[in-house]
């Protein structure tokens, strides 16, 4: 089990969510994390947890937690 943790600035743009989510996917896939902490305070951790949610769909063998 490897563990990723994300916190981040309360005005990220929006324009980073699709960049966001290939990251986390290349963790996921690459083996390099499969359990992630998420800050929850502003819109770029709220945009990993969306991430996150969405993902556990396609690779329910991850975890997360805010």
């Amino acid at each position: 089990m490897s563990v990723c943790c994300f916190f981040g600035h309360r005005n990220a743009p929006d324009s980073i969510k699709t960049l966001l989510e290939k990251e986390i996917e290349n963790l996921i896939i690459s083996g390099i994390a499969d359990s992630f902490y998420v800050g929850n305070q502003g819109n770029f951790d709220l945009m990993v947890y969306k991430c996150l949610k969405e993902l556990s769909k396609k690779y329910p063998n991850i975890r997360f937690k805010v």
